[in-house]
């Protein structure tokens, strides 16, 4: 009978060990030591736990970014749920903003937030993003850097060139302006022309040229027709009058009254417009010629 008994006491003891390794302490915790940060997330979720506190080394010999430490030490028991403490390799990593879309004015502040600095600025030119417009970083978004670490990126400049519109038959100050709103300043000159003061006569480039913007876009500006006096030619034989008129500028016709015949014995007796009057150059002037008696 003592023997039964002794076998059933070793065996509640055998057991009472069995079931304390199998589960009544807790769950081994993986080995994450080696590992990324990514991958030992992974591997603790997958095993029950979680990631606790992170550390950095920054003297640790092992590769900047690998886990040196972990505590709870790896295989020991801990209860499903705990968290995994873990040491990682060189300095404090960060996670890197997205720049990418942002005004070039927010990107010292947006590093800043997230213990990074502003690294060096590149531009060029782009014909779809705006001017002041970050579109890339040297970093990824969402990739991890050491903090304080400088973060390069690069903004637009807009677009390089734009096809000239036309502005001909504009007046000049809608024309300037226009053409400033499209990044074209403007060069003008000025000549006499049929067309009323102030209208744009002519233009360089021709509309629809592609030009780099910022360069200027010449316009040439009426100055309305040149003006001149009309010379009074009454008293003066046609000839001598038609002379006269032409050498002004004006485009003289000459009609015979009161019988004339002859342009070589006729006088002006009298014209339209009178003498003395400004008109633009090359206006008609009707002459009105008799011959003396």
């Amino acid at each position: 009978m003592c023997l039964r008994l002794g076998r059933a006491v070793a065996a509640c003891a055998t057991a009472f060990i069995l079931l304390t390794i199998s589960g009544c302490g807790g769950d081994p915790v993986p080995d994450i030591t080696g590992q990324r940060y990514q991958a030992a997330d992974y591997l603790l979720e997958r095993a029950g736990f979680r990631l606790g506190n992170i550390d950095y080394d920054e003297g640790s010999k092992d590769p900047p970014g690998f886990i040196v430490e972990q505590s709870p030490r790896a295989d020991s028991l801990a209860t499903l749920g705990d968290e995994v403490d873990i040491v990682i390799a060189g300095p404090l990593l960060v996670r890197v903003p997205v720049l990418i879309g942002k005004q070039e004015s927010e990107v010292s502040q947006i590093l800043a937030d997230a213990d990074l600095r502003r690294g060096p600025a590149f531009e060029e030119y782009n014909d779809y993003i705006p001017e002041g417009t970050v579109i890339g970083q040297a970093l990824s978004p969402g990739s991890r850097a050491p903090d304080n670490t400088k973060v390069g990126y690069t903004v637009s400049l807009g677009r390089k060139d734009a096809p000239v519109p036309g502005v001909v038959g504009r007046w000049e100050d809608d024309a300037r302006s226009f053409l400033l709103t499209l990044g074209f300043p403007s060069k003008i000159d000025r000549e006499h022309s049929p067309q009323p003061p102030g209208v744009v006569i002519g233009q360089w480039p021709d509309a629809r040229t592609e030009l780099d913007l910022g360069k200027r876009v010449g316009l040439t500006i009426s100055e309305g027709p040149k003006t001149a006096v009309v010379p009074d030619v009454r008293g003066m034989s046609v000839d001598d009058a038609i002379d006269k008129l032409e050498h002004a500028g004006m485009n003289p016709t000459a009609y015979l009254i009161g019988g004339a015949r002859s342009t070589s014995l006729a006088v002006i007796q009298s014209q339209q417009p009178e003498g003395g009057y400004v008109a633009p150059e090359g206006i008609s002037v009707v002459l009105y010629a008799y011959e003396p008696d």
